[in-house]
């Protein structure tokens, strides 16, 4: 039997219209051959939404029609009503989800149909569209004996062929770990055991019921919820494959813009990355022996060494780069030129880095970001790495090779100090911004390479946000900012942590941005130019202007096209 076309249908708010639509729900439902019991929950939750949806247009006096959409993909009846936008019909209003009263509580008759619909239904789904709301419910496919089931058990499901899958296995060759990582679009998961176990029979022939029972008879008793959550995350990260086919079903407006957004501000791939970095690996694998490893961080430590002999005054390393692009704006071209060279060298060593413990290098390219090319190298697969050490390794090649360009650079400068002062001189200035850009990746309060090595040696991967949330309702929630509501109970080792954290990250954060503008004012001030320091004032306001105005739209956009998982 072949699958029903989409149906809509556009009515007026109005109780004549919910006979035509309980008809036309039944009538597609028996054209999908569905059991009597999962059309007869289609027709009382379309009756239910509409009903009530009827109701609430009449008391905001809204007499605009609203739309039923009926389509079948993935094994599975979609249900979607659209609506305006002003009909005071939210389900993630308080007022719509508060209906689990408790003993002695009155229940709120409005909020019933929603219970009613989340029991009858699948999956439930509420989309903000511009100024449109659309309610999407879904019911499954089973038979008739299948009904009571859990809607996920006869599912079966793939994971693309662009999606790779690294898994870590213990001495006995068990799955104790994995990384799903889609070479397409970047997208990284982490599974535990049991999510790799999951993953691992995801081939499109085993039923995820199949995969229930045996993983109760493998591992431990466990709810179909676990397999949910795993399967709305692979399916939230666009890994199965059944999405891939309906991304293809784009309109070619849409598929115009994702090309516009790929070459505006999207990335370019080097092809077969992870054989790249294999030869070269091959070549250069001589550097992780103990004694060039020992070599190596012994120079990039020595470039301490001329640059104490000259630094004279506490803001040296700030007013003579600032000094050599007042004089010579040109230079910003030479050192744009070297400094590229740099972050290439430096993803270039995570990689290797990454290939020398045995993992690959799917994804190696350039990103375009607000007119910048950036280069990066995905070693995302070191997660899958047991060792928190060989993790840490990773992570620190690349600040460890800047180190290295910039002693390089140092010495140079030093054997040139004669014959050149250090504001005209290229190699101080670039080891200046090497210099630089290690402390901003070795400090743990920006979301860098050393953040990522203290969140592994803490195993606290979520640790900025906690810190910084943990911070606002123990000390701000004090003084009534913030929240004092206590979000979560942390042990008495991750209060230390994240205490020491917060306040060194809000001390960091003011320091980082005062101490440079303060330095930057009294070289103006020095030099006594009003027209420069009209125009770096100017750059601040617009800057500051920009960031409002793009946060404010990215807020408005989101909150106006969002979608909400109802539970």
């Amino acid at each position: 039997m072949s699958e029903p076309r989409p149906v809509s249908i556009v009515v007026f708010p109005d109780e004549y219209c919910l006979q035509t639509l309980k008809r036309v729900v039944t009538d597609y439902g028996e054209a999908l051959d569905f059991p009597e019991a999962l059309v007869n929950r289609m027709v009382s939750s379309t009756e239910w939404t509409c009903s009530e949806l009827v109701k609430r247009c009449a008391e905001a006096n809204i007499d605009e029609q609203f739309s039923l959409r009926l389509s079948y993909h993935n094994e599975a009846c979609v249900l979607e009503i659209t609506y305006n936008k002003d009909v005071p019909l939210d389900p993630t209003r308080p007022e719509e989800t508060e209906s689990n009263a408790q003993d002695g509580e009155q229940i709120d008759m409005r909020s019933l149909w929603l219970r009613a619909i989340k029991h009858e239904m699948d999956r439930v789904f509420f989309r903000y569209a511009g100024d449109r709301r659309v309610l999407e419910m879904r019911i499954y496919r089973r038979s008739e004996e299948k009904v009571k089931r859990h809607w996920l058990m006869g599912l079966t499901a793939r994971i693309r062929k662009e999606v790779k899958i690294n898994i870590s296995r213990d001495e006995n060759g068990n799955p104790v770990s994995s990384i799903l990582e889609d070479i397409k679009s970047g997208k990284v998961l982490m599974m535990d055991r049991g999510g790799t176990f999951v993953v691992e029979r995801l081939d499109g022939k085993h039923t995820f019921y199949d995969i229930y029972m045996e993983f109760i008879d493998k591992i431990s008793l466990t709810s179909p919820e676990l397999l949910v959550m795993i399967f709305t995350s692979l399916e939230g990260a666009g890994m199965l494959e059944s999405q891939e086919q309906e991304v293809k079903k784009r309109s070619v407006l849409g598929k115009l813009t994702d090309t516009i957004n790929k070459v505006v501000s999207g990335s370019l791939t080097l092809p077969n990355s992870d054989r790249i970095v294999n030869n070269l690996y091959g070549q250069v694998k001589w550097l992780f022996s103990p004694v060039s490893i020992s070599v190596i961080l012994l120079f990039a430590l020595s470039g301490f060494i001329p640059l104490a002999d000259e630094i004279t005054e506490g803001h040296f390393l700030i007013s003579k780069p600032i000094l050599a692009i007042y004089h010579r704006p040109l230079v910003l071209i030479e050192l744009l030129v070297l400094i590229t060279l740099v972050a290439m060298l430096h993803e270039f060593a995570h990689a290797l880095t990454c290939k020398h413990f045995g993992g690959s290098v799917h994804r190696i390219g350039i990103m375009f970001y607000f007119c910048m090319v950036i280069f990066f190298a995905d070693a995302s697969t070191a997660w899958g790495f047991r060792s928190k050490w060989k993790r840490i390794a990773v992570a620190a090649a690349g600040p460890i090779l800047n180190l290295v360009v910039m002693s390089a650079c140092f010495w140079v400068w030093h054997f040139e100090r004669h014959y050149v002062q250090p504001e005209d001189c290229i190699w101080f200035l670039l080891g200046f911004f090497c210099l630089f850009s290690t402390i901003l990746n070795f400090m743990p309060f920006i979301k860098m390479d050393g953040y990522y090595m203290l969140a592994d040696l803490t195993g606290m991967y979520t640790l900025r946000e906690k810190s910084f949330a943990y911070l606002r309702q123990n000390l701000f929630g004090l003084f009534g900012f913030g929240s004092k509501e206590k979000q979560f109970q942390p042990t008495g080792r991750e209060k230390w942590i994240l205490w020491s954290y917060g306040l060194a990250g809000t001390a960091f954060g003011v320091l980082f941005i005062a101490y440079p503008f303060i330095e930057f004012i009294r070289f103006m001030m020095h030099v006594h130019s009003d027209k420069a320091m009209t125009v770096f004032l100017g750059v601040i306001v617009a800057l500051i202007l920009y960031n409002g105005v793009h946060s404010a739209y990215q807020m408005a956009h989101s909150r106006l096209h969002r979608e909400i998982v109802i539970e």
